[in-house]
């Protein structure tokens, strides 16, 4: 019986043809939704500002365009070089991190732009990919070795030095992803039951350790609750929407 449903299941047509099909398909709906959404949100005050409701959706159709590009460089790349140059990657990561606290421009309290000759560069948004090339590199050998998956490693020490470096920008929330994705991956990738538990006890504690330090974060996650008691500053945003 059990043969008869496999084989059944093995005629069956599947939508997609490949795994790749599927992730190039959402890829193409984040990229169309994303565009609808700078657009919308951004076309009156380009209209104002630069006198083109258009202005803000080139840029950002450029940037598409420039990351597509990557995308197609990357895609026919061999990905087993990366981990041959991550050492030189880890350098660079940490240079821009740290050089970014230096010589960034200050922008609404946050240094989180470099500026370059041509354009501007935001080290966290490359910090975010290495986090991953760390975590799914390390996952890789474990499971290679067959040897179980722990917490507390270089890797993960390394992923949350560059977190921390983020946080300092200060970036809470990117570095929240930076360091939240490698995790995910673990238990994804059979992190044991104690060492989930053990993550979600650290999460809870760093969060509030995090949030209490800054006065304006607290004030977030109030207004998150009760936006309509600070409607003209904190709440403002999430009244008007």
């Amino acid at each position: 019986m059990a043969d008869v449903q496999k084989r059944e299941l093995g005629d069956r047509k599947r939508f997609w043809t490949s795994d790749m099909e599927a992730i190039i398909a959402i890829m193409v709906v984040l990229l169309i939704l994303g565009t609808i959404n700078v657009f919308s949100s951004s076309f009156i005050f380009a209209e104002a500002e630069f006198d083109s409701p258009y202005f803000f959706l080139k840029r950002h159709v450029i940037n598409i365009v420039v990351g597509l590009f990557a995308f197609g460089v990357c895609f026919h790349f061999d990905y087993h070089v990366w981990r041959r140059w991550i050492v030189g990657i880890l350098f660079v990561t940490f240079a821009a991190l740290i050089a970014v606290l230096i010589f960034g421009p200050v922008v609404n309290g946050a240094r989180r732009w470099l500026p370059l000759v041509v354009f501007q560069f935001q080290p966290a948004e490359m910090a975010k990919l290495v986090s991953i090339m760390i975590a799914a590199s390390y996952i890789a050998l474990q499971v290679k070795r067959a040897r179980e998956l722990e917490l507390f490693t270089v890797q993960m020490g390394i992923i949350a030095a560059i977190a921390g470096l983020t946080e300092l920008e200060p970036d809470l929330g990117t570095a929240t992803i930076i360091f939240g994705i490698p995790l995910a991956m673990l238990i994804v990738a059979g992190l044991r039951r104690e060492r989930v538990l053990q993550l979600l006890l650290m999460g809870v504690v760093g969060a509030a350790v995090m949030i209490f330090r800054e006065p304006y974060r607290l004030e977030r996650l109030k207004i998150t609750y009760d936006p309509w008691s600070d409607a003209q500053n904190y709440g403002y945003q999430t009244v008007q929407s």
